[in-house]
């Protein structure tokens, strides 16, 4: 019986994904036309008369294999100093629907994926505030109520909505129940260090809320070796406590973000793929992949998938961690026939066990402690004081 158990536990969904998109279903439409409009060039470039790409699937409702492009060795440490030096995103479909939350939780949970962190970003003045309301009231509940267990409700600022809106809205957000922020600098147009951003990292610094920064001005996703050099050192020195994660590790600039975590033990990595391709991790038994494995062992890089916007299946994100984090050594167990053991390893809690703490710290255990180190507890009682007074 307890080994029945034991086994029936390891199939429970267990990981976290800490760079989700699932937005309101208007804008998350919107988002989705964006990337239909990249497809759409791509296919005209070939085929006038192409039709849109959209979501693939099975009658089961499962995505059907897609477009990850193969990671080419010499990506890690080269120099990214122009848009004509990013690596091309190759052709793509996008094989999960922008805003069916039931179909996204059903995929996530396939998967393994027991939470989320849930990510808005403003391209505007005049939106965080409501984007935030919407993420906290309609968003998080509809994935609990779909079975996903204990959403972490994200929020997000602009710039140009002034300093005395970044920081009320911030506050507003955080006593709502947020407990991570996104700030898109490239779809925002602004940059990390803006003035009005201040009492944002101020909070950020003293309340301890993780921060996913997609650096960068391109709309292709990419990074600029100098949208790093730029800013991210001074900002994680001047608030060094803000827990500052580099969303797709900073790809295909990595090597430089990985040079400044190392230097910085405020500075953390995410997974995520840009669009076709994970970020360009260096080669195994290389120096620098040693000291992507010793941050990743300290807590320091987080799974993120870009769900629903991402070309990636879910479960070769998954596999795929396990192949740049797993301990020397280790191998994926055998297959038996398409079942028993050797079936969908990758998504339990047994197999991340045996492959180390790294990929048990990347997989959940990392976005976890983050999330659990957030103290609003200056907030309540400024809140309470207020009350009070009145």
């Amino acid at each position: 019986m307890g080994h029945e158990k034991e086994e029936a536990d390891d199939e429970e969904p267990w990981i976290v994904d800490s760079h989700t998109h699932i937005l309101p279903p208007r804008l998350a439409e919107k988002i989705r036309a964006f990337f239909n409009d990249s497809i759409r060039v791509l296919d005209e470039a070939d085929d006038p008369d192409a039709s849109p790409a959209g979501p693939s699937g099975d009658p089961d409702g499962r995505p059907q294999p897609c477009c990850m492009i193969p990671l080419r060795k010499d990506l890690f440490g080269a120099t990214y100093d122009s848009v004509a030096s990013f690596p091309s995103h190759g052709r793509f479909s996008l094989p999960y629907p922008a805003s069916d939350v039931s179909a996204l939780v059903r995929a996530q949970r396939r998967v393994g994926i027991a939470s989320c962190w849930i990510l808005p970003y403003a391209h505007k003045a005049g939106m965080s505030r409501r984007l935030n309301e919407d993420i906290a009231s309609m968003i998080a509940p509809a994935l609990a109520s779909e079975g996903l267990a204990a959403p972490t409700i994200g929020f997000t600022v602009h710039p140009s909505d002034g300093a005395d809106e970044v920081d009320a809205s911030t506050r507003a957000a955080l006593l709502r129940g947020a407990r991570v922020a996104k700030l898109h600098c490239s779809v925002g147009d602004y940059g990390v260090l803006h003035a009005n951003l201040a009492p944002f990292w101020t909070l950020s610094h003293t309340l301890r809320f993780p921060v996913v920064v997609h650096f960068g001005t391109h709309l292709s996703g990419h990074t600029l070796s100098s949208d790093l050099l730029d800013c991210l050192g001074t900002l994680a020195t001047t608030y060094r406590h803000a827990p500052i994660v580099v969303a797709h590790s900073g790809d295909p600039s990595v090597s430089i973000a990985l040079r400044l975590a190392a230097t910085h033990e405020n500075i953390y990595l995410d997974t995520t793929p840009t669009v076709t391709r994970p970020p360009a991790y260096p080669a195994r038994g290389t120096a620098a992949h040693d000291e992507l494995l010793r941050l990743a062992r300290n807590g320091r890089v987080l799974f993120g998938s870009d769900l629903p916007n991402t070309a990636v299946l879910l479960e070769d994100q998954i596999a795929g961690i396990y192949a740049t984090f797993a301990e020397p050594g280790w191998a994926p167990p055998p297959q038996r026939g398409g079942s028993g053991s050797g079936k969908d390893w990758w998504r339990k809690r047994s197999s991340a066990a045996r492959a180390g703490k790294a990929v048990e710290e990347v997989l959940g255990a990392a976005a976890r402690r983050l999330v659990a180190g957030v103290d609003v507890s200056a907030l309540l009682g400024e809140r309470a004081e207020h009350a009070a007074k009145m």
